[in-house]
């Protein structure tokens, strides 16, 4: 009962990455005012599958002989749960996305856009918020891994030269799909989370 929020969280950003992505292959390109624009969505859908989540909680407990005490009036329980569960979970998420954003934004102007585009680099900082702070480095490893499959196979079917620089907003998109559908698995299972 208590993944409803999460998966509800997850097929939400899911359709918004392929709604991105179809944008992407018509216009190729993401302007950073439409990045901005859906980052805008994240603390509400965010802060919405922390209210069904904590309602969920709230109403199953209160059936519960033992747990119903741990509810308010009789306990600050639930309320000091949700503090920290926002404070440490979101702000942490908040805080790993600006960095991995930051040195992105670095890479891309210190080799003046040429391996990286800046509007690249602000969608891993759209995707580390929505992949949250646990999955984070599955995220970036996924991007790295389907870029350099897409560039393998591209190459192989001759479909680029060596040379050319592959725009990664595709396999971004692509490693936002993968880390929400199957991320916290895998960071379970390699005790990243």
């Amino acid at each position: 009962m208590k993944n409803i929020a999460f998966n509800l969280y997850a097929y939400f950003w899911i359709v918004i990455s392929l709604l991105l992505m179809a944008i992407y292959y018509q216009k190729k390109i993401i302007s950073r005012e439409l990045i901005k624009k859906v980052i805008i969505f994240w603390p509400i859908s965010a802060f919405s599958q922390l209210a069904i989540n904590n309602l969920i909680f709230y109403f199953t407990w209160k059936n519960d002989r033992f747990l119903r005490h741990l509810l308010p009036p009789e306990s600050n329980y639930l309320f000091t749960n949700i503090k920290i569960y926002v404070f440490s979970g979101y702000l942490m998420t908040i805080i790993i996305a600006a960095l991995v954003g930051l040195i992105f934004i670095i890479i891309a102007k210190k080799y003046q856009e040429r391996h990286l585009k800046i509007n690249e680099a602000f969608l891993i900082f759209f995707g580390c918020l929505v992949v949250g702070w646990s999955n984070v480095i599955v995220f970036v490893l996924s991007i790295f891994i389907f870029a350099v499959l897409g560039y393998l196979i591209l190459l192989s079917i001759r479909k680029i030269k060596p040379e050319e620089v592959l725009p990664i907003a595709t396999f971004i998109f692509l490693a936002i799909i993968f880390t929400l559908a199957w991320g916290y698995n895998l960071s379970y299972l390699t005790k990243l989370y």
